[in-house]
């Protein structure tokens, strides 16, 4: 993009924005800047990498990866895609919102299916996101609004909760050492009322 149609590279942002690029150009580099940032926001179907490492890696980790690196995805969605490919954007983004409406229910409903903790905060997490792809996709100056203060509220929110989270944790592993036949018929329960569920939508 900075060296299209000038004699010298830049990467000034205003030059950029104010740059026209024939529409299969436009397209391509839309398209490969969103699968990018799709992978680190995360937007399905790109989100597989985010619960197993969520669910293996240290609390401390967690926190960084929640409150932070997955907010660069958004960043860059705002910040490139939006702002210097903004007539492609307004084609994309009715597909926006339809992508951003199935991963708020696909997320919602695979959390209730987790065993592990993290892994249930984590699902709760991309459905967050799917919020947040939803407002990107508004164009309109509400939408960017709430898209910017859901990505910081929510990683101000997950540095509070990860404290309460660990805690939890440690009281519930001494809780199923000593209950884990009922711990195991509510598991059960829940998985049947998530697949009945799912069935029905």
């Amino acid at each position: 993009m900075g060296l299209y149609g000038s004699n010298e590279p830049t990467l000034d942002f205003q030059i950029l924005a104010n740059k026209s690029y024939p529409t299969k150009l436009e397209i391509i580099l839309y398209l490969s800047f969103f699968v990018a940032y799709a992978v680190k926001l995360p937007i399905i179907p790109f989100h597989t990498w985010l619960p197993n490492i969520h669910g293996e890696a240290h609390y401390n980790t967690c926190m960084l990866l929640a409150k932070i690196l997955l907010k660069m995805g958004g960043y860059g969605i705002i910040r490139i895609n939006m702002e210097l490919l903004s007539h492609t954007h307004s084609i994309f983004a009715p597909w926006l919102l339809v992508i951003g409406a199935i991963q708020i229910v696909y997320a919602t409903f695979t959390s209730f299916s987790q065993c592990n903790l993290k892994r249930k905060i984590v699902y709760s997490l991309i459905s967050h996101m799917g919020f947040v792809l939803i407002e990107i996709g508004s164009i309109i100056d509400i939408g960017l609004n709430g898209a910017i203060l859901h990505m910081i509220s929510h990683g101000l929110l997950y540095v509070l909760e990860t404290g309460q989270v660990k805690k939890f944790l440690v009281q519930l592993h001494e809780y199923l050492m000593t209950n884990k036949p009922q711990f195991t018929e509510i598991v059960c329960s829940t998985k049947n009322f998530t697949k009945n569920s799912v069935n029905l939508l």
